[in-house]
């Protein structure tokens, strides 16, 4: 009977947090956090759920932040009110407990160098 009593055992949370930053215009160099961003990190293979987060759009605008179990992970930022090249990032390895933070994607942050 106490067995069926006994709760599973609690693993800490992995957190990912950062801000999504850009250019306002192509020929800028300053860069900009946006606002509205919608954030999806998913677990590698085909039977897990994709976690959804949505940027603030207030001060301080374009942070987000997941919670999530320890393993490998792909976070996808796309979808702002304007054109946004998505950000890719792929292979994150997260440990239990762990706190990956200072995340500033931009959008030349994806791309190859050119041959």
């Amino acid at each position: 009977m106490e067995a069926a009593l006994a709760a599973p055992e609690v693993q800490p949370q992995a957190r990912l947090i950062g801000r999504r930053l850009g250019q306002r215009r192509a020929e800028s160099l300053a860069v900009i956090p946006f606002s509205g961003v919608l954030g999806f990190l998913s677990a590698a293979g085909s039977e897990t759920e994709a976690r959804a987060f949505r940027a603030w759009k207030t001060e301080p605008a374009g942070w987000f932040r997941f919670s999530t179990d320890a393993g490998f992970r792909t976070l996808v930022l796309t979808g702002a009110p304007r054109f946004l090249r998505p950000n890719f990032l792929n292979q994150l390895v997260l440990e239990r407990g762990e706190r990956l933070g200072g995340l500033r994607p931009t959008p030349g942050a994806n791309r190859g160098s050119k041959p």
